[in-house]
């Protein structure tokens, strides 16, 4: 497995489901249109943890969620 999290695969679903927008989402993260377009475009591999921070709370959702990462831990 490995421990590279796919950052566009994750923004993208989160946008989708959410219904949102590129510039929607512009607008609510206060980032702009081409960072967004490059994150989700595979582009960008590594966006700043701002970044991920400033989508994550737009999005309303965990960086865990966000980044595709799954916790093999059970509760």
């Amino acid at each position: 497995m490995s421990d590279i999290f796919d950052v566009s695969i994750g923004l993208r679903k989160m946008m989708k489901s959410r219904k949102l927008t590129i510039s929607k989402l512009s607008d609510q993260s206060n980032i702009p249109e081409d960072t967004i377009k490059s994150i989700r475009s595979g582009k960008t591999k590594n966006p700043g943890i701002q970044t991920i921070i400033r989508l994550a709370d737009s999005l309303d959702c965990s960086i865990d969620e966000l980044i595709g990462h799954h916790s093999g831990h059970s509760n």
